[in-house]
This record gives C-alpha cells, sequence and structure tokens, in this order.
C-alpha cells in the first residue's frame, strides 16, 4: 500500500489532544481502573457529542441495520443527565473521538462506514477473560463490526485504509494491525 497518498489528519485550531496512554499501566493511571460500577462511570465517563456532525454521521445505524445513530443519540449524556447526540466515552477521551470523527467527515470519510457497533462497555478482553478490553475503560469504539469481524485478516475486511489512516495519524491505535486483527476496533491508547 502507498502510504504517501493517505491522507494525513490535521487537528482543528486551538485543539490540544492528549498523548494517548502505552500499556494497560498507563491505560489505568490515566484513565483510572474500571470496575463496571456505577461511581466509576460517573467519576470518569463523558460524552463524545457529535450534534455538529449530525449530518455526516446520521447515516449509521446500529447492528441490527434498522436503527440510526439517533437510537445512539438518545442515551443518557453522563455530563448533563440529558439526552445528547453521541456516544458515551472516558472523558479524557470526547476530544480525541470528536476530532476522529471530524477529521473522517472532513475529508469525506464518513460514507465509507456503516455502522457504530459501540462505545464503552464494561466487560473482558475477547479471548483473555483476565484483562479488561479496552471498551471498559470508555477509549475504544467499534465501527462496522458486520464487515471487520474479530479474527479476519486484510484479505476478508472491509475498513478502509484511509478511515484507518486517519485514526493512526490522530495518536488512536487501530485494530486491524493487532496480530489477531479486529478491524471495526479504534481505540485511545495502545498496547
Amino acid at each position: 500500500m502507498d502510504t504517501s497518498k493517505l491522507p494525513t489528519a490535521s487537528i482543528s485550531p486551538g485543539v490540544i489532544l492528549m498523548q494517548p496512554p502505552k500499556g494497560r499501566a498507563e491505560w489505568e493511571r490515566v484513565y483510572g481502573k474500571p470496575d463496571g460500577s456505577p461511581a466509576w462511570e460517573q467519576e470518569h465517563l463523558g460524552f463524545c457529542e457529535l450534534d455538529d456532525l449530525r449530518e455526516q454521521v446520521g447515516h449509521l445505524y446500529y447492528p441490527n441495520g434498522t436503527q440510526r445513530l439517533d437510537f445512539f443519540a438518545t442515551r443518557i449524556n453522563p455530563k448533563t443527565g440529558g439526552r445528547g447526540y453521541g456516544f458515551a466515552c472516558h472523558k479524557l477521551c470526547e476530544q480525541a473521538f470528536h476530532e476522529l470523527f471530524r477529521r473522517w467527515a472532513e475529508l469525506d470519510l464518513l460514507r465509507l462506514l456503516r455502522t457504530f457497533d459501540g462505545s464503552y462497555n464494561f466487560r473482558a478482553t475477547r479471548g483473555r477473560s483476565s484483562s479488561l478490553s479496552p471498551h471498559s475503560y470508555g477509549m475504544a469504539i467499534d465501527l462496522d463490526a458486520q464487515w471487520n469481524q474479530f479474527g479476519w485478516g486484510p484479505d476478508r475486511y472491509e475498513m478502509h485504509p484511509d478511515v484507518a489512516a486517519v485514526a493512526e495519524a490522530l495518536g488512536f491505535t487501530w485494530g486491524g494491525r493487532f496480530s489477531y486483527p479486529d478491524a471495526m476496533h479504534f481505540q485511545y491508547g495502545s498496547y
């Protein structure tokens, strides 16, 4: 793949993204150790508000293929207690996720995505029941899961390389590069 032709990410004026944490120990230091409790969620969860990008993300459906992102948008925004248009994530990741979606929109890459398959979810990592998933920290999202299933390699997954390149340029780790690929997965922190 010729990476010189891939789009690069530029940060919006005035936006300063924190350096994504490296390794699980640093995840816990930066994000706090999740325990799935309402107290942890209250203290650490935020909301990536996408109302300003509603036109560009409004086509994204949930995994069952019948509900628009509006379903996800009716989720309670932990910051305000009211409904919001976006998704729950760690409060320290809000700006990074918003910048990711803004950049995808700016480059017209959101049209290449079909489903938003989740963000914060307190659970173990698939195949490793003793370690927590990055989703447990609120630092990860999944997109187009049906076409980028866990374990599918480059010969099968359909994540567009430009979508992944922009995410990586912003400091995200893309699961398509894992030794056991997870091309639907984008997280703000590396292993």
